[in-house]
């Protein structure tokens, strides 16, 4: 407790007391002081809010303000990186193929856990008008055996080689299978693997050096033999970004026992390598990713890793027939020489 100054109403000691601004602090601050018998204070001699006592006064109001900011900070920059991904995408000419690529591995090394890990990736093609259309699906696992047709040229799944991988069969796919000449984006949210990719940065750790080269020589060739070369544009991950959350979708399947949609030098397997015909677009991808919000229960199945319990999206059954339709479960498949359609009864996504 302390004694009122003498001149001072009550009214004016509340509104003092209530001024946060440096001035008012400052103000309130020496005429502390001076009841305490101290000199004032100037400005640069304020206590800073580093340096106050548990228990002070500001301390909450400070503490409460710097958290604001920080998810005021935060979503600014994920608005900015959304609004520059978008203008990078607008600068391609119609045609173009964009292409989001993810990996990952379960655990990835803490506390000693290396569960599976998986690539995915979506290929759409950008159309003059209206949302781009999808042009294949892939995904699968990372395979360390040498000896295997599929080897990824790395000892190790990790969330790197599970990015590396994803881009370098985006580069096969857009070699082997698209074959053309347009222009073409590789939508990343993994900074290290693009540029390792693109030889802006240099892969320090030996175990990835292998698997680093494959991709640079893949996006070499690439860009040589396309004429409309190959780009990088960064995406948020984990951010609503509709390609994005499709291709770490399709790294879950990939995590799993086959199907897959893969390719090999000279080969591959899995209907969805094939180019489309254009009926699902990004709608059908946001219809994907909605009915996966709100029906997670029944879009999904649990299922156990090393890694522990894990939730992944349900994946259909590929079937060899061609110009038929199957009932599986709640959902009705047509199936095509080239793409297989799947109707989901209780939502109308296709």
């Amino acid at each position: 407790m302390m004694d009122v100054p003498v001149g001072l109403s009550e009214e004016q000691l509340i509104a003092l007391a209530g001024n946060h601004d440096p001035g008012g602090h400052l103000e309130w601050d020496n005429l502390v002081r001076s009841l305490q018998g101290k000199s004032p204070l100037v400005a640069s001699q304020q206590a800073t809010e580093h340096s106050l006592p548990e228990g002070h006064m500001w301390k909450a109001d400070i503490e409460a303000v710097r958290e604001v900011k920080k998810k005021v900070k935060k979503t600014e920059k994920r608005k900015r990186e959304a609004d520059e991904t978008a203008s990078a995408l607008a600068l391609l000419p119609a045609g173009a193929r964009i292409i989001y690529t993810d990996g990952g591995c379960d655990g990835n090394g803490a506390n000693g856990v290396w569960g599976a890990a998986g690539w995915g990736l979506c290929a759409l093609e950008k159309m003059e008008e209206g949302s781009p259309e999808v042009r294949a699906e892939m995904w699968g696992p990372i395979v360390t055996d040498a000896s295997d047709e599929y080897f990824c040229h790395c000892d190790r799944g990790t969330n790197n080689t599970g990015e590396l991988v994803g881009m370098a069969q985006a580069l096969m796919w857009l070699r082997d299978v698209d074959g053309g000449d347009d222009a073409a984006c590789i939508c990343y949210d993994s900074e290290w693997a693009a540029k390792t990719t693109q030889g802006i940065f240099r892969a320090r750790d030996k175990s990835v050096v292998e698997c680093v080269d494959w991709c640079k020589g893949l996006l070499a060739a690439e860009n040589e033999r396309r004429k409309g070369g190959v780009c990088f544009v960064h995406v948020r991950g984990h951010s609503d970004d509709n390609g994005n959350d499709r291709a770490d979708a399709l790294v879950q399947w990939g995590k799993e026992d086959g199907p897959y949609a893969r390719g090999y030098e000279g080969g591959g397997e899995g209907e969805s390598r094939l180019r489309g015909d254009g009926m699902e677009g990004a709608k059908a991808i946001e219809d994907q990713r909605k009915a996966k919000v709100t029906k997670e229960a029944e879009k999904c199945k649990t299922t156990r890793s090393r890694g522990g319990l894990r939730q992944q999206p349900a994946r259909p059954e590929f079937r060899s027939e061609s110009g038929s339709q199957l009932e599986i479960g709640n959902s009705t498949v047509i199936t095509t020489a080239h793409n297989v359609v799947i109707q989901f009864d209780n939502t109308g996504t296709t």
